[in-house]
C-alpha cells in the first residue's frame, strides 16, 4: 500500500476526459483519481491553459483517424513536453513529482 503522506507527491499529466488533466500517479505509473486544479498552487494562467490543453485531446478522440486529429495529438504532446510540464514542475516545486503520461508510455 502507498503512502501518500510521502514527498515528492507522484502527479501525472495525463487526459482527464472531461475533468482535470492532473492525476495521482501510482507506483505502477497508472492513473489512481483526479486532482483538482482548483485546490493546488498554480496561477491562473496556467490553470486555464491545462484546461485547454485538455480540451484540445477531447477534440483529437472526437475526430479520430483523420489528418485534424493526428495535427492536434502533436500539438497536444509538444505542448505537454515542452511547455506544459516544466511549468507545472515549477510552480508545483519540490513536493511534487510531475511526469507527463506521453513520456510514461514508451517506457
Amino acid at each position: 500500500m502507498s503512502d501518500w503522506t510521502e514527498k515528492p507527491i507522484p502527479v501525472l499529466l495525463a487526459p482527464g476526459f472531461g475533468g482535470d488533466p492532473l492525476h495521482f500517479r501510482s507506483p505502477t505509473l497508472q492513473t489512481i483519481g483526479n486532482l483538482d486544479l482548483d485546490r493546488l498552487p498554480l496561477s491562473s494562467r496556467l490553470k486555464d491553459e491545462l484546461r485547454a490543453w485538455e480540451h484540445l485531446v477531447q477534440q483529437a478522440h472526437a475526430a479520430l483517424k483523420t489528418p485534424a486529429a493526428e495535427r492536434n495529438l502533436r500539438t497536444w504532446a509538444i505542448q505537454a513536453r515542452e511547455d506544459l510540464l516544466p511549468r507545472l514542475r515549477e510552480e508545483l516545486g519540490a513536493n511534487y513529482d510531475v511526469q507527463f503520461i506521453g513520456d510514461l508510455q514508451s517506457t
